[in-house]
C-alpha cells in the first residue's frame, strides 16, 4: 500500500504528522525510486485510532528502525507491528559514543530565542557528525543490501536523524542533492501546525520565527552542513558510501535497480 501522488505527500494518518513514502522522486538516468519500500516517519505511537492502525499495517513492514535515544524510546515507545522487526540504535551520538536526546521539543526548551546561535551552533555540530561512523545508519544501510523491505525508519517528530537517513538514501540511489533538499525541506511545510502552535506561544518577532524554524522545522544550511560535511572529507558521495557502508559502485547499482525504476 503507498500513497503514489505527488512525491513527498504524506501518507493520510490522522495521528501522525510527516509519515512518507520515498517514492517518487527522481533518482537520475531516467528513474524514480519505488512506491511502497520505503518511508520516513515520526515516532509511531501516534497511530492510536483504528484506521491509523489499520494503515500502518497495511504497509506490511518487515522492518521498523527506531533512529531515538533509549530515553526518547521510554518515554514514548513504537506500538509492535505484525510481522515487522523492531530495530533500534540512536543515530546522534556524542564525542563519548553516549546517546543523544533529540527530540525537537527538548531542544527547543534547551534553547532560548535569544540565544540562537548557541542552538544553531549545537544542531551544526550534530549535523556534521551525523553522517560518519554511524551505527543508526550503518544498519539501516545494511537492511537495504539485505533487501529486508518494506522498511521504516524514524525519529521523534522525522525531521532531522529521519531526514539526514533519506536524504543519503536518495543520494545513494542517484537523486541529486537539489532533489535531497527537497525531501528534506517539506518536514517543515508538513510540520506547520506545530511550528505554529509554538510560535503563538512566543510571540511575533523574527528570532522567534527564525527560533522555531531551527529547533522545530527545518532549515536547509542544516541538511547542507552534513552534505558538505561529507564532501569534505571524500571528496564526492561515492567514496563516501564505499568507505562509511561498504557499497562500492557495483553495489550501488544493484541497489538501484532494486529500489528504482524507470520513471513514469
Amino acid at each position: 500500500m503507498s500513497n503514489q501522488t505527488q512525491p513527498g505527500t504524506p501518507l493520510p494518518f490522522e495521528g501522525l504528522q510527516n509519515f512518507r513514502d520515498l517514492g517518487g522522486w527522481p533518482a537520475g538516468e531516467g528513474r524514480q525510486v519505488r512506491y511502497g519500500l520505503l518511508y520516513r516517519a515520526p515516532q509511531l505511537d501516534g497511530a492510536k485510532s483504528p484506521a491509523d492502525r489499520a494503515l500502518l499495517e497495511s504497509l506490511g513492514l518487515r522492518v521498523c528502525l527506531d533512529l531515538r535515544s533509549s530515553l526518547e524510546r521510554q518515554r514514548r515507545p513504537d506500538p509492535a507491528l505484525p510481522g515487522a522487526e523492531m530495530l533500534e540504535a540512536s543515530a546522534i551520538l556524542d564525542e563519548k559514543g553516549q546517546e543523544i536526546n533529540f527530540d525537537p521539543q527538548d531542544v527547543a526548551t534547551a534553547h532560548r530565542p535569544d540565544k540562537l546561535e548557541e542552538a544553531r551552533a549545537e544542531l551544526d555540530l550534530y549535523y556534521c557528525r551525523m553522517p560518519f561512523a554511524n551505527p543508526a545508519y550503518r544498519l539501516l544501510f545494511r537492511c537495504l543490501r539485505e533487501e529486508k523491505v518494506p522498511l521504516c525508519f524514524h525519529c521523534s517528530a522525522g525531521k532531522d536523524r529521519t531526514g539526514v537517513a533519506a536524504a543519503l538514501i536518495l543520494l545513494c540511489l542517484g537523486a541529486d542533492r537539489q532533489t535531497v533538499l527537497e525531501d528534506y525541506l517539506l518536514s517543515a511545510r508538513w510540520r506547520q501546525p506545530v511550528l505554529e502552535k509554538a510560535l503563538k506561544a512566543l510571540g511575533p518577532g523574527e528570532q522567534n520565527e527564525a527560533f522555531v524554524n531551527l529547533t522545530l522545522g527545518v532549515v536547509p544550511e542544516l541538511l547542507n552542513r552534513s552534505l558538505d560535511a561529507i564532501l569534505r572529507v571524500y571528496g564526492d558521495f561515492g567514496r563516501y558510501f564505499r568507505a562509511e557502508y561498504g557499497i562500492d559502485e557495483i553495489e550501488r547499482g544493484r541497489l538501484r535497480q532494486l529500489y528504482t525504476r524507470p520513471a513514469d
